[in-house]
């Protein structure tokens, strides 16, 4: 008796074998972007607790945060003058230092395209150093109040 054989196409193990290896690549990838976003968040505080000194001896000086800004925190130079806000921001948005509006003992430190998990991990990172944090999920906007 002769056999049969379907030559056109894959056998059952052939297929799973394929779908098991693309899943294991898909997690690999997944794995490598929360890496990533895990080594920006930590890089952030890092630069965040560069301005917070800066902006600590701007109020040490100046006994208030009223004009504090990155700029002005470079022209007084309590910032090397190579100091660039954009890459700062390690989540490719904004980065920003103002006075607090509505106490000029404070200041604000805002941050933007800021996911929602990486926010979690930011404030987590500086959980006792700040007053107060906000986001704004429309705009992904992070501020910290120190």
């Amino acid at each position: 008796m002769r056999k049969i054989r379907n030559k056109g196409g894959f056998t059952m193990v052939e297929l799973v074998m394929v779908i098991i290896i693309i899943a294991v690549i898909a997690g690999g990838v997944i794995s490598a972007n929360r890496a990533i976003e895990n080594s920006k968040a930590v890089q952030q505080i890092q630069n965040i607790k560069i301005l917070h000194s800066a902006a600590v001896q701007w109020y040490g000086d100046k006994m208030t945060y009223a004009g504090i800004s990155v700029a002005a925190l470079k022209t007084d130079g309590y910032l090397k003058n190579n100091f660039d806000s954009t890459k700062a921001n390690q989540f490719g948005g904004d980065l920003t230092v103002n006075v607090d509006s509505s106490d000029t003992e404070k200041y604000e430190f805002s941050l933007t395209k800021v996911s929602n998990s990486t926010r979690q991990k930011l404030e987590n990172g500086l959980l006792n150093s700040t007053d107060n944090f906000t986001y704004d999920a429309n705009t992904q906007t992070w501020t910290a109040t120190f």
